[in-house]
């Protein structure tokens, strides 16, 4: 099943396996504070090689699985500019994911992660086979809120300190995109 694909400008998507582990660490040490009001605390072991490819040897090992699918965004050069994972993969009754994504700080606001997202979900509904993607995003996010409005995910309600973000615990508001047209894989 190929899950690549080119999104602009020389900028692509493909999965990342631990040979990624690298680029990985050097873009959570480069965007740090950049994320940080979005994102669980960073221990500093994250921005070890060592850390990264324990955990991307892990993704790939669950990606095997079908239980989590990690997708690197590479500039034109090979950085890595962003990720977008599909997380907590179900079958069963529910054929679900949830999303979530990173960039750069320096990549924001060219709608890249816009079309990753559009094509991560469109490979989780015709590849992948799932009939649901939820996203969880903190209220005042609106670049992130954008991102999922415009690949079509409805807004389903609050969750009340839902994840532990930056020090405390965050709302969240939940989004999700429906395949009307699943049928089983």
């Amino acid at each position: 099943m190929n899950l690549e694909a080119d999104l602009d400008h020389g900028v692509y998507l493909r999965l990342l396996t631990p040979d990624d582990a690298g680029r990985r660490a050097q873009f959570l040490q480069k965007n740090a504070a950049f994320l940080t009001p979005f994102m669980p605390p960073l221990d500093a072991r994250l921005f070890e090689v060592k850390t990264q490819q324990a955990l991307l040897t892990q993704f790939s090992q669950e990606q095997s699985q079908g239980l989590r699918y990690p997708w690197g965004i590479f500039s034109q050069n090979n950085d890595l500019i962003g990720w977008v994972n599909l997380n907590n993969v179900v079958r069963g009754a529910f054929y679900s994911a949830d999303i979530g994504y990173v960039m750069d700080g320096e990549w924001t606001r060219k709608g890249i992660m816009t079309r990753a997202v559009g094509t991560v979900v469109r490979m989780a509904f015709e590849r992948i086979g799932l009939h649901r993607v939820q996203a969880a995003i903190m209220p005042g996010n609106y670049a992130s809120i954008g991102v999922i409005t415009r690949n079509r995910f409805v807004f389903i309600g609050l969750a009340q300190e839902y994840l532990y973000i930056n020090g405390q615990w965050q709302d969240h508001q939940l989004y999700a995109r429906i395949n009307s047209q699943w049928t089983p894989v």
